[in-house]
């Protein structure tokens, strides 16, 4: 009985806040993500990783996004590389008045470093404040070449602007 009065008031608010999620989601934000990369391989070091995106989304709940960026990193004898590529994703959210949880998914070709197409999943949240948007992801990678597998996981913070 309690759980299903808290489910209807979840509802309820989900019900009400919605209609303002829709109104801001019908712009398009330009982000810059910038955290650490941890890569799954013993034989790599932890580094930094950068992305620029833009997404454009269809309806408050699904969309694309284009990046491009990357990761930096170094092996155990100190030789260090920098992976860079264009990737495009598809997007789906969960808009609820300024808040965005995500998830997305896509792939992209190395451009710089290992020749490749490296496979990415990731999922994060937004806080819509006006024009701007703050918020974080955590995305992982799947890239093998060069002798090295570059699996790993990219842990980053958002700044974007809407416009």
């Amino acid at each position: 009985m309690n759980a299903t009065r808290t489910l209807a008031l979840a509802a309820l608010i989900f019900s009400l806040l919605t209609p303002v999620a829709h109104a801001e989601q019908l712009s398009t934000p330009a982000s810059i993500l910038v955290g650490a990369y941890f890569p799954n391989s013993p034989d790599l070091r932890d580094g930094v990783a950068l992305l620029l995106a833009t997404e454009y989304m269809a309806n408050p709940y699904a969309g694309f996004e284009l990046d491009w960026g990357g990761f930096s990193t170094s092996d155990n004898h100190d030789a260090s590389g920098t992976i860079e590529w264009f990737a495009a994703c598809v997007k789906l959210a969960v808009p609820v008045a300024f808040v965005e949880p995500y998830v997305l998914g896509g792939v992209g070709i190395d451009y710089k470093g290992v020749p490749g197409f490296p496979l990415h999943a990731a999922g994060g949240i937004n806080f819509n404040f006006g024009l701007f948007q703050i918020g974080a992801e955590a995305r992982q990678v799947w890239l093998q070449g060069d002798g090295h597998d570059y699996d790993g996981l990219m842990i980053m913070t958002k700044l974007g602007y809407r416009f």
